[in-house]
């Protein structure tokens, strides 16, 4: 039987829960992506390239030995290639391996909505208002749930892949075989090792012995084109097949950057040959560093590029236009370098000068240094050398007093540590005596201020006054002697330590 006021508030309770099931409907409705891009799988950030060993028949031991080293030797050259610019196709490529792979997974998720309707169509009608309307929620969920998996796949089919292209830029990574001096072993087809190693870009190839002839041919294997593409050849000699490595090299590397390259060569050195190279001077090629004095910056893309030289604190600049395959050699003069003059002595005179390894001269020598820190060695025989450094901020003359090498540091210290402990004793005997005076000198002030000293005669005052004025100077005279050993010891024990360090600093 139902309680009072239960018929309105069940039916209240219904509509709610109806409105709540609708509300979550349309939520699912609106959690739909706005975009196709939002409903493919994250692609790998980078292309992973692998470079196999050559693969041939009935090779003598000189053409196996090439069938190992030709490719090593091609790594080496375009291992620095980071980055690799793709094609419209490959961009397509891309897009139609992710394409399918979202639309799979729309189709599968349809199938497992249209199962899931299906079930609450075919289970039994239930008994009562209440349940007969929460089997209505649910079938106009499942419904909802089977029109959106229906429209994604809609939306994924009607999608072209040029719709949803990525970034034309991807970086390269290697296969990690090649830092440790191995290559991959070709001994299916390029298709199936591309696939069990995960690779994107298979660079392999084949030789064949032809007359005392080495015959090379080397292509790239596209996994997601599936396509094999020639990237360059040479027949050489077994000894000159080394040397043809540059020229293989680069076409490969064309094929794997995916575009033309140019290369640059900066030398700091003057247009007229005639200025010596500063070994210290950075070149830097659009802001990468390069190398110092000379660098090589290949790969570049073709325009323009800023070629900057720097020494210490100044920088010579120079921007240039570079065409495709192009390989140019620019000549730039270092900045030049403030220097200032500065005077070296030695005590004694005649020792050899050397800044930054280099002999400049003997003492007293006046030299230019630069603005930047030199590291200057000063030096004579029988005598121990001395270092330190010449910067901005050091004075304009230098002295050095150069000590003998003949120094025997273990008499030297053994002399030290005597004297060390001489001193010690001579302050720890000091400590008793001035406490004994100033004891006695408080105790004679006692007896002299003391109640019974009105029953001593004048005599006895006088006298007991001497002693404590004896007393009172022979404390104070204590206490300076005991700060003058304090002193020697604190002396004592810094020239302890300072012969301590001697041998370390010869």
């Amino acid at each position: 039987m139902t309680a009072p006021g239960s018929g309105g508030r069940l039916p209240r309770l219904l509509a709610v829960g109806l409105l709540l099931c609708c509300a979550a409907v349309r939520a699912d409705a609106e959690a739909l992506p706005e975009s196709v891009a939002a409903l493919l799988p994250g692609g790998r950030e980078n292309l992973r390239v692998g470079i196999a060993r050559l693969s041939g028949e009935r090779l003598s031991q000189e053409a196996r030995n090439a069938a190992e080293t030709f490719p090593r030797l091609l790594y080496e050259q375009i291992g620095e290639i980071d980055e690799r610019d793709l094609s419209a196709e490959e961009l397509d490529a891309y897009a139609t391996v992710r394409l399918r792979a979202a639309r799979r997974t729309a189709a599968t998720r349809l199938r497992a909505a249209v199962a899931a309707r299906d079930r609450l169509l075919f289970e039994p009608s239930a008994a009562g208002p209440a349940a007969r309307s929460a089997a209505r929620v649910r079938l106009e969920r499942a419904e909802s749930a089977v029109r959106d998996a229906r429209a994604v796949l809609e939306l994924l089919d009607a999608t072209e892949p040029a719709d949803v292209r990525t970034a034309p830029r991807r970086p390269l990574v290697y296969w990690a075989g090649h830092e440790a001096g191995r290559l991959l072993s070709l001994d299916s087809t390029p298709q199936a090792l591309a696939v069990s190693e995960d690779l994107d870009l298979l660079v392999w190839g084949t030789i064949e012995e032809i007359e005392g002839y080495l015959a090379v041919d080397l292509f790239i294997y596209h996994r997601f084109l599936d396509r094999t593409m020639p990237a360059g050849s040479t027949i050489a000699r077994p000894e000159d097949l080394s040397a043809d490595t540059p020229l293989v090299a680069g076409e490969i590397a064309r094929a794997v950057l995916g575009r033309d390259y140019a290369t640059l060569v900066v030398e700091t050195q003057g247009a007229d040959a005639t200025t010596e190279t500063a070994a210290d001077a950075a070149i830097r090629v659009s802001g990468t560093l390069h190398g110092f004095a000379r660098a090589e910056a290949r790969f570049l893309r073709p325009g323009a590029h800023e070629i900057r030289v720097e020494l210490g604190d100044r920088a010579s600049v120079r921007v240039v236009e570079l065409a495709p395959g192009e390989r140019r050699v620019e000549r730039v003069e270092p900045p030049s370098v403030v220097s200032r003059a500065v005077r070296l002595q030695s005590s004694p005179a005649g020792a050899d000068v050397y800044a930054d390894s280099v002999w400049v001269g003997r003492t007293p020598l006046l030299h230019e240094f630069p603005a930047s820190p030199t590291i200057v060695r000063m030096g004579r025989e029988g005598y121990l050398e001395s270092r330190f450094v010449v910067d901005a901020e050091s004075p304009d003359v230098i002295s050095r007093a150069l000590l003998p090498d003949t120094i025997d540091w273990t008499e030297e210290l053994r002399a030290s540590r005597d004297g060390f402990y001489q001193s010690l004793t001579w302050f720890v005997l000091s400590v008793p005596v001035t406490v004994l005076l100033h004891g006695g000198f408080e105790s004679v002030r006692a007896a002299f201020f003391a109640p019974e000293s009105t029953e001593l005669s004048p005599e006895e005052l006088e006298r007991l006054a001497r002693r404590g004025n004896i007393l009172y100077w022979s404390s104070i005279g204590a206490r300076l002697v005991n700060a003058g050993l304090f002193v020697n010891l604190l002396v004592s024990v810094f020239d302890y330590f300072a012969v301590g360090e001697g041998p370390h600093n010869q």
